[in-house]
């Protein structure tokens, strides 16, 4: 829904957008037969930002007429190009202030040029095509009045509602108010059928019991924690003692090793300090007594 609304308050806002935008006609006076192009551009921005822009043929007598729709003020810059699409004038600017509405003429040519001077009778018939031009496309848009003459020269005629600006704003103001009091009078009806927030109000005795549950809940849940703590020091100190029963058995084995390596290399040195056990009768061959050498 809001999703909605918001679409429908961006479509507004286009509309009215619409329905301010000014026509103002802007009148070039430069060589005949030659290119123009102007540009629309806003003086208040910090760089340069085109608001509207037209690429025109310059008439017999040099005459453009360019119908812009700006609504705010804007300046003009102006090039002017030949046959051979030479730039006679490169990018002339006018930067006085146009109000939107108003008719504009300029001269841009190039120094010395002299300009040719449309009669007043090709002026008259071209403001007068101007005119038939938007009398035909109010006419479109309101087919209806053609049924009454009265109601077409009071609203198309010179002079008309439709002629007038001022129109077109209080158009716009009509619509953006009738678009306002719709989206009010739904919102209202919004929060009647969703009805007002229930206010639940806490008695103290009520509180004090909400109080005391949690102070319980609190202890209950301290509690917890000690009995996880000590079990968690339980099994730590369990499994120390496994590791430590572990660590006794290793010592045992190694000992073992020792006494085992130890008495083997005792042995080895016992019998290598044992000496060689000889044959007394050996000594008893070769030794004679000496009373036999007398003899």
């Amino acid at each position: 829904m809001v999703k909605r609304e918001i679409l429908f308050f961006l479509g507004v806002v286009l509309l009215i957008g619409v329905t301010s935008a000014i026509t103002t006609q802007v009148h070039v006076k430069t060589l005949p037969w030659h290119e123009v192009q102007v540009t629309a551009f806003d003086p208040d921005a910090s760089g340069f930002s085109s608001l509207d822009k037209a690429i025109l043929d310059a008439d017999t007598y040099g005459d453009v007429y360019w119908n812009t729709s700006i609504s705010k003020k804007f300046n003009l810059i102006v090039y002017i190009k030949n046959i051979r699409g030479e730039a006679v004038v490169s990018g002339e600017k006018f930067s006085e202030e146009y109000e939107p509405g108003k008719d504009i003429y300029i001269e841009v040519a190039p120094s010395g040029a002299t300009l040719v001077k449309t009669p007043e009778k090709v002026v008259e018939e071209v403001v007068e095509v101007i005119n038939e031009t938007e009398t035909n496309l109010s006419e479109e848009v309101v087919p209806e009045v053609k049924n009454s003459l009265f109601a077409g020269h009071a609203i198309l005629g010179e002079g008309g509602i439709l002629s007038n600006q001022i129109f077109y704003y209080i158009v716009g103001g009509i619509i953006l108010l009738i678009i306002i009091i719709l989206v009010s009078l739904r919102l209202m009806r919004r929060k009647k059928v969703e009805g007002p927030k229930e206010i639940k109000v806490t008695k103290l005795s009520e509180l004090k019991a909400q109080q005391e549950s949690n102070a319980v809940k609190n202890e209950e849940l301290l509690k917890a924690e000690e009995e996880l703590k000590e079990a968690q020091a339980k099994i730590y100190a369990i499994r120390n003692k496994d590791r430590i029963v572990e660590l006794q058995e290793e010592i045992e084995a190694k000992k073992r090793e020792l006494q085992e390596l130890g008495g083997g290399r005792s042995q080895q040195r016992v019998s290598s300090q044992r000496a060689p056990q000889q044959n007394p009768n050996q000594f008893k061959s070769a030794w004679k007594p000496e009373e036999n050498k007398g003899n």
